[in-house]
């Protein structure tokens, strides 16, 4: 079987609409993805510094992974149940295992961030020095070391999906 023709039975059953974006959106889910990462990475050398950035910043990162959340979800059939390897039924891709893998990171990563961000919005409107404010910070701080291991997971998991898409 050619290249092509591989490429087209992997479009079988898949509505024509989605079979013409798919490229365009995936190249805009890694942009949005390296954006995301890099604001990340950018508020996490702030908050070592000893800044703590606004609730702002995290909610434009979160916002950043939902549209990527979504873009999957419009491209990819949903995995019902991982153990049977069960899809539903959707006239759209079904993702192989790296594609479920990196579904799996920005899922994880977007709801890791909505928790952070609110850790954030909790220490923004309670006094510093109240015994909830502490413990916001300290589950913040380790909410973010989760968040930057995930983004680099994620990497690792883009790397190997890049080589595997040719454009």
């Amino acid at each position: 079987m050619t290249e092509e023709e591989t490429e087209m039975s992997k479009s079988d059953g898949v509505k024509p609409y989605l079979v013409r974006i798919k490229d365009w959106k995936i190249k805009n889910m890694v942009m949005l993805y390296l954006e995301a990462r890099g604001r990340f990475k950018e508020f996490n050398r702030m908050l070592r510094k000893g800044n703590f950035p606004s609730f702002e910043r995290l909610r434009e990162i979160s916002e950043m992974l939902f549209e990527i959340k979504e873009d999957h979800h419009l491209l990819f059939k949903r995995l019902l149940d991982p153990q049977k390897h069960r899809f539903e039924k959707a006239d759209k891709f079904t993702p192989n295992h790296l594609e479920i893998e990196f579904m799996n990171n920005i899922g994880l990563l977007f709801h890791k961030v909505t928790v952070a961000r609110e850790l954030k919005y909790v220490m923004e409107h309670y006094v510093e020095q109240s015994e909830t404010f502490q413990r916001t910070k300290e589950n913040l701080k380790v909410n973010i070391a989760r968040i930057d291991e995930l983004f680099d997971e994620g990497i690792e998991i883009l790397t190997a999906l890049i080589s595997e898409y040719r454009n």
